[in-house]
């Protein structure tokens, strides 16, 4: 009887351990691969990270630029320059937008890498990112 309470409590410790957002970004992603990859083979993986697309280096300097565009815009009354700034701020609107549409569903990161079979049957290793959803389901 001893055993069988002592066997369960380190099962249910084992259990418990997995119900982190660590555990089961990894349990995802290795579902995701089992999936879509031939002879999936897990090597390691990163720390699992919360996403702000707002602390994106590339965001932040597209929506820098935005602000300045926009500001040159009021100040000038010459058109070569008018041009030039709606031309940039077009650009940096696009960006930003594409940008929030890429991160839209997408609340955590993990790095993982693997080895699989390529199209041409060879076994490389991969390292990549993959983005989850707040339930942590692997979003492509």
């Amino acid at each position: 009887m001893k055993k069988i309470v002592i066997s369960f409590l380190g099962a249910l410790l084992l259990i418990g351990c997995n119900n982190t957002p660590q555990g089961m970004a990894e349990r995802s992603v290795k579902k995701h691969l089992k999936k879509s990859v031939q002879a999936y083979e897990p090597i390691s993986f990163g720390s699992v990270e919360s996403v702000d697309f707002t602390k994106d280096s590339v965001y932040i300097l597209a929506k820098d630029s935005l602000d300045k565009s926009l500001a040159e815009l009021k100040k000038t009354s010459d058109q070569f320059k008018l041009a030039s700034h709606q031309k940039a701020a077009k650009r940096n609107k696009t960006l930003i937008e594409n940008l929030e549409a890429f991160y839209s569903n997408k609340k955590y990161k993990i790095q993982h890498k693997y080895k699989a079979n390529t199209s041409e049957g060879k076994n490389e290793e991969v390292n990549k990112d993959f983005y989850l959803t707040g339930e942590f389901v692997v979003v492509e």
